[in-house]
């Protein structure tokens, strides 16, 4: 796994390195919508996480986590039901040749973004 810290230009959209497609829009676009591709397996904020695809929740399992899933929320637990933020997160997930970004927004927000992408086991 990869992790690119982007400190000055969290304005700026995401896109999947692997297919090329806008996974987060940039910070002047009228409609914000988070738009994970098939190689997206994580976006997470400082707040909570937005998207984890089947592969992560299956790594999470296999490895004893715990997942609850609502229409408005995900949120983890460890083997001991301590909840686990989104840095964590990312933390934990391993997939071959992965690429997570972390996207710093200054003061006064100080929000932390994740997008986590991985090639898929047919590629």
């Amino acid at each position: 796994m990869q992790k690119h810290v982007r400190l000055h230009y969290s304005y700026l959209a995401i896109h999947c390195g692997f297919c090329g497609q806008k996974i987060i829009p940039s910070e002047d676009e009228e409609k914000f919508e988070i738009s994970p591709c098939a190689h997206t397996y994580l976006v997470a904020h400082s707040e909570g996480i937005e998207h984890l695809d089947e592969r992560a929740q299956q790594q999470l399992n296999d490895n004893s986590y715990k997942i609850m899933i609502n229409s408005s929320s995900i949120t983890f637990f460890d083997k001991n039901n301590n909840e686990i933020d989104a840095e964590s997160i990312s933390d934990l997930l391993n997939f071959q040749e992965s690429l997570i970004i972390e996207s710093v927004t200054g003061a006064p927000s100080g929000m932390v973004l994740y997008v986590g992408t991985a090639p898929l086991d047919v590629e």
